[in-house]
């Protein structure tokens, strides 16, 4: 419910890419309660990576944890939760991240309940996975914990208006977010 100005440079990056640039996102990170920190790869999987904790590490670790990373620099965004904690003989903390299908797009959603025409007013961070057609993948969305349940409505940001919608099942729960698929 709330509306900023944008910043000159977001303004910039608009007017020449179309777009804001993913060096002008990373730049405005810092404003927000999120730590960017870069661990060391030890397995890719199908479906999953094995990460190494660097010793300097300032954020908290657990399984079923939302983690959002990114492989290299000029690499998308993978969204996935951490679904294994090991900690080594000598010391180290070995996670496993295990990825969810899609590619993650940010979106806006909040609570609703259509029969009393009610929404909550608050929105919040999620993300919406993209279909995987050819491996009949549904399109889910990943939100804040508590948000959704089977049968409630939720409400999406989509296009400059909200969309209402219903959630069909709980694909997943984490200790900090819910994946659904909806009706």
């Amino acid at each position: 419910g709330q509306t900023r100005e944008l910043t000159r440079q977001e303004k910039q990056d608009i007017e020449v890419f179309g777009q804001v640039s993913s060096r002008t996102q990373s730049m405005m990170v810092a404003e927000h309660s999120f730590t960017a920190e870069s661990w060391g790869v030890i397995d890719e999987m199908l479906g999953a990576w094995r990460l190494v904790r660097p010793a300097n590490a300032s954020r908290g670790v657990a399984i079923g944890r939302l983690m959002v990373m990114r492989p290299a620099d000029t690499s998308p965004y993978f969204l996935g939760m951490v679904s294994a904690l090991v900690q080594e003989t000598d010391g180290r903390v070995v996670i496993t991240v295990t990825l969810f299908p899609g590619r993650p797009e940010p979106v806006a959603v909040r609570g609703a309940d259509f029969s009393r025409s009610r929404t909550s007013t608050k929105w919040l961070e999620g993300f919406r996975l993209a279909p995987l057609e050819k491996l009949r993948v549904p399109a889910s969305l990943v939100l804040p914990s508590g948000v959704a349940a089977a049968g409630r409505g939720i409400e999406v940001w989509e296009n400059g208006a909200a969309k209402q919608a219903m959630v069909a099942e709980i694909i997943e729960r984490g200790s900090d977010f819910d994946r659904v698929r909806l009706a």
